[in-house]
C-alpha cells in the first residue's frame, strides 16, 4: 500500500498509474476523504483533550460548582461520541480507497487493453504440448479414510463428493492394522484423512509401521492430542 503523503504529492502518477490499468480509481476522491478524515480527528482529539481537561477541573471543583460542570461534561461527551462515529465512517471509506490505490507501473511497459497486449521480452526453450487436455490435481485427487466410526466416515465422503464429485475415495481404513496393510500395497494416496482414536490403537502407529508420505489431515474431538498431531 502506498503511502498517503506519498499519494497526494504525486497524484499525477497515480492518476496516470490509473489510466494504464484500465481502472476507474479517482485519485481525487481519495485526497478529498483525506482531508476530511484530517479534519474530523483534530475535532475529535482536541474534544478528548477538553474532556480531560474538564474531568480534572471537576475533581478540584467545589460542590455548588460541579453540577454545572458536569453538565457541560455531559454535553461535550455527546458531541466527541457523535464526531467519533462520523470520524470512524469517514476511516472506513478511506481504507477502502487506500486499497484501491494502483502500484505505479515501470514507465517502459507498454499500454494494452489485456494481457494479450504483453510484450514478450525473452523466450528460452521451447514449451511442449502434452497430447492430452490437463485437469487439476483436485479433480484426479486420490484419498483414503482411517475412521472407525462408519457414519463419520459417511459425513466426510459426502462432504468430499459434495465439493467435487470427481475426488475418489479410495478405501475407508478403521483400524491401525487395516490401514498399514492397505498402505503397504498400494501407491500413496494424495491426501488422508485420520481420526486419532481407532478401533484397535491410536493413529500415531500407523506412522511407525508404514511408509506415509502423504499429506495428513486429522479428524477428531480429542484436542489433548493436538501437539502431537502437529508432529
Amino acid at each position: 500500500m502506498l503511502d498517503i503523503k506519498f499519494i497526494k504529492e504525486n497524484s499525477d502518477l497515480i492518476r496516470l498509474a490509473a489510466t494504464k490499468k484500465r481502472l476507474s480509481f479517482k485519485v481525487e476522491e481519495l485526497i478529498a476523504t483525506d482531508e476530511k478524515r484530517l479534519s474530523l480527528l483534530k475535532v475529535v482529539e482536541d474534544l478528548r483533550a477538553k474532556q480531560n481537561i474538564s474531568s480534572d477541573v471537576i475533581s478540584k471543583a467545589q460542590a455548588f460548582e460541579r453540577q454545572e460542570m458536569i453538565q457541560t461534561m455531559r454535553s461535550l461527551k455527546e458531541d466527541l461520541k457523535a464526531k467519533e462515529e462520523e470520524l470512524e465512517t469517514v476511516m472506513k471509506e478511506w481504507r477502502l480507497l487506500m486499497l484501491a490505490v494502483p502500484n505505479i507501473p515501470d514507465m517502459s511497459v507498454p499500454d494494452g487493453e489485456s494481457d494479450a497486449d504483453n510484450v514478450e521480452v525473452k523466450k528460452w526453450g521451447s514449451i511442449d504440448k502434452p497430447s492430452f487436455e490437463p485437469i487439476d490435481h483436485i479433480t484426479i485427487m486420490n484419498t483414503i479414510i482411517i475412521e472407525d466410526e462408519n457414519l463419520t466416515a459417511q459425513r466426510l465422503e459426502g462432504m468430499l463428493k459434495k465439493y467435487n464429485p470427481n475426488i475418489q475415495v479410495l478405501a475407508v481404513l478403521p483400524s491401525v492394522a487395516e490401514s498399514v496393510q492397505w498402505l503397504r500395497k498400494n501407491d500413496a494416496p494424495d491426501l488422508v484423512f485420520m481420526d486419532i482414536h481407532l478401533e484397535d490403537d491410536l493413529c500415531f502407529k500407523i506412522f511407525e509401521l508404514a511408509p506415509l508420505t502423504s499429506p495428513v489431515i486429522f479428524t477428531t474431538a480429542y484436542d489433548e492430542y493436538m501437539v502431537k498431531a502437529f508432529k
